[in-house]
Order: structure tokens, then sequence, then C-alpha cells
């Protein structure tokens, strides 16, 4: 949630920080879309700490091969159709990717934990 808000407050403000670092308001859209990985790297985070914790080390390995294999493919063709602002859209879809790699391991695992203490109190 709080990536979440991050990433709308960093693409609200994104044209004023542009001119302030920059000096002009080029890249707005390449630099707003970019800012959407925040989201995206922030769950991979998240669940790498947990698949790492219980030593599935090897799943997280994959997502980020298949990962970077979706990366190396679609940039190319993205940077000519949308030029600089493709290739962010590649690194977003890249990374969400990897997130629904990982989520989909995650969720096989079948990690009842806050489910087992609502059923535990009823």
């Amino acid at each position: 949630m709080i990536a979440s808000a991050a990433t709308a407050g960093l693409i609200a403000l994104m044209p004023e920080i542009n001119f302030f670092l920059f000096g002009d308001r080029q890249g707005n859209t390449m630099l707003s879309v970019y800012v959407l990985s925040i989201v995206f790297a922030t769950l991979i985070m998240i669940y790498n700490s947990i698949l790492q914790s219980l030593n599935e080390f090897r799943v997280t390995l994959i997502g980020l091969a298949i990962g970077l294999l979706v990366k190396l493919v679609i940039t190319e063709r993205s940077v000519v159709f949308m030029g600089a602002a493709g290739a962010s859209w590649a690194t977003v879809i890249a990374l969400a990717v990897m997130t629904y790699m990982l989520t989909r391991q995650v969720q096989s695992l079948h990690l009842n934990v806050f489910q087992d203490r609502l059923i535990s109190n009823s």
C-alpha cells in the first residue's frame, strides 16, 4: 500500500520534479512509467524474503531469469515503437512478470498464517 501511494505521488509530481532536476519537461512520460516499477520491485522483495525464509531460492532465480529474458526480448521492439518510454514499459512488464511468478509460487505454498489465527479465535 505504501509503495502504491508513493508511486501515485511520484507520478503526479513527475512534471515538476523533472523540471526541477533537468530544467525541462521532456521525458515526463518515460519517468512516470518507470516509477511504476516501484510497486513491482517492492512486491518482488517481499515475495523474495518469504521464499528465502522457506529455502525456496530456486524459484526466485527462475523468476529473475525469466524477467531478464522478457526484458531482453521486448526492450528493442518497444524502444523502436515508443522511444525511451518503451524501455520503461519493458522494465515494468518484466517486473510484472516476475511479480506474477513469485505470487503464484507463494500462493502454491498455501501459507495460511493469518487464516489459522482467525479460525482459532472464533
